[in-house]
């Protein structure tokens, strides 16, 4: 057959080999067989109509027809070229080969084309260098393995086949010195996301170890038995041991789930080739709870007492916030509908008991899911601070000890300042320590004199330090320090 258009008549046979630029029926009922199974499409594609595809369907170069039982459809060509291509540096894989062999001694890269490329058609690599051959594909799927990678080092002397299924490129099998295993990644952590509450991508961070090719990177949200689920995955060539990457990992199905409380992870596998290593997991993340909640300094007097409260907001912008106030572990005053985004609230005077640790907790609140935040942890006054004590002589035998500390913060919340100063006889065996000095102050007292000490005795000479302690108003908790000795 021949020329731009045949018209054929019902019941027509096509011989093997047409490359006819149209094939147009003679009437709307004929029906046309294959001769031999198959006809080759032209590289100016063939339009088949009526009843051979249904609306009319235009072949491409390298298509094959075949028969589907009850017509013909346009399909990709199962047969391999035969062609085989000796390389010693980079190169792609196109529809010209099916047999790549590496020669020579310098490493080089078989590229794989796109995923839809020569679909059933197996290429076989082989490596006759002394050098690594690495196979590098968007898809690729490593032998006894689901895992999808994006390279895999084949050793000198080794060899596999590859066949793309239309979604994949599966490694059906390998042969040669398998890979080194890699070491697992480690400080792994989920990045914050960078807005939304529902984001679609999550940013994963990962330190590369030895023998790593390319990582394969998951997001799990929650366990069923001992299987993590995974909502998300990515993978990633490594970009040198010892280099921190980062790696964004879409969501499976376009967002991530953030109206559940359960917690996501990131699993992290390391992968030398088609060899994968022990995964490293991040520690449970759920970023849409506020984070770093923290307690100010207070403010108020003995048990009433007044808290600056902050915390980082979540990603998202919560509808409203409440704050917690806690004492000994046990809720004792909340603050509700705080705005959405704000990152500090004023818990206005509360009657507290301040004798124990005082802890702040942040909901954040969306849709009316609460998304609560780790306590702060416990606040209570502190220590003063910058004791410091000197002796003088003032006669005979007779010294004198001054002192000096700085307030602490919250001293406010204290009824009195308790100074005591204590001897020691710097003689061995040491005997007890005797207190030769003891007064309560006026809590904004900041420096002492002692009356006049002796210094020593004939078997020996005194050493002194003193501590000072401030009592609240029930004489429970206290904050203490000492001084130098001198």
């Amino acid at each position: 057959m021949s020329g731009n258009n045949v018209i054929i008549g019902a019941n027509a046979e096509l011989p093997v080999g047409v490359t006819q630029d149209a094939v147009v029926l003679g009437s709307a009922a004929s029906t046309v067989y294959l001769a031999g199974g198959a006809m080759q499409a032209s590289a100016t594609a063939l339009t088949l109509t009526t009843p051979l595809i249904a609306g009319g369907s235009a072949g491409t170069a390298g298509q094959i027809l075949k028969s589907t039982g009850g017509g013909i459809e346009w399909a990709a060509a199962s047969t391999a070229p035969a062609a085989a291509l000796s390389f010693g540096g980079d190169t792609t894989a196109s529809s010209a080969n099916s047999v790549y062999i590496l020669t020579g001694t310098s490493a080089a890269v078989l590229s794989l084309p796109a995923i839809n490329t020569l679909v059933g058609v197996p290429l076989t690599v082989k490596n006759q260098s002394t050098a690594v051959l690495t196979v590098s594909g968007a898809a690729l799927v490593a032998p006894a393995s689901t895992a999808v990678i994006a390279t895999a080092p084949i050793a000198s002397g080794g060899s596999c086949q590859i066949v793309s299924d239309g979604t994949n490129w599966l490694m059906l099998d390998a042969a040669g010195a398998p890979p080194t295993t890699p070491i697992a990644p480690d400080t792994v952590a989920i990045a914050t996301p960078a807005s939304g509450s529902a984001p679609a991508t999550l940013t994963v961070t990962y330190y590369v170890r030895a023998r790593t090719t390319s990582l394969l990177v998951q997001i799990a949200q929650g366990v069923i038995g001992d299987s993590p689920v995974y909502v998300g995955a990515a993978s990633a060539l490594a970009s040198g041991t010892g280099a921190l990457m980062s790696v964004v990992v879409p969501a499976a199905a376009g967002t991530y789930n953030t109206a559940s409380t359960v917690p996501f992870r990131a699993y992290v596998t390391p992968f030398n080739g088609w060899a994968p290593g022990p995964f490293n997991n991040s520690i449970t993340y759920t970023f849409n709870s506020p984070t770093n909640v923290t307690i100010a300094t207070p403010t108020g007097t003995s048990a009433i007492v007044g808290l600056n409260v902050a915390w980082t907001a979540p990603p998202f912008t919560p509808d409203s916030n409440m704050v917690e106030i806690l004492v000994g572990g046990v809720v004792q005053y909340t603050l509700y509908s705080i705005a959405g985004g704000a990152s500090t609230a004023t818990v206005p005077n509360v009657r507290i008991n301040t004798a124990a640790a005082i802890s702040a907790r942040v909901t954040a609140y969306k849709d009316a899911v609460g998304y609560v935040g780790s306590d702060s942890s416990g606040y209570t006054w502190s220590t003063p601070s910058s004791v410091f004590a000197n002796r003088q002589n003032i006669g005979d035998n007779i010294v004198q000890i001054i002192g000096n500390w700085t307030l602490a913060y919250g001293v406010s919340n204290y009824q009195y300042v308790n100074i005591v100063l204590i001897q020691y006889l710097n003689v061995l065996p040491q005997p007890p320590p005797q207190v030769v000095y003891n007064v309560n102050a006026d809590i904004n007292t900041t420096t002492f004199t002692s009356p006049p000490l002796p210094s020593y005795l004939e078997e020996g000479f005194y050493l002194y330090d003193y501590g000072i302690t401030y009592y609240n108003q029930w004489e429970g908790y206290n904050a203490s320090a000492g001084s130098n000795r001198v």
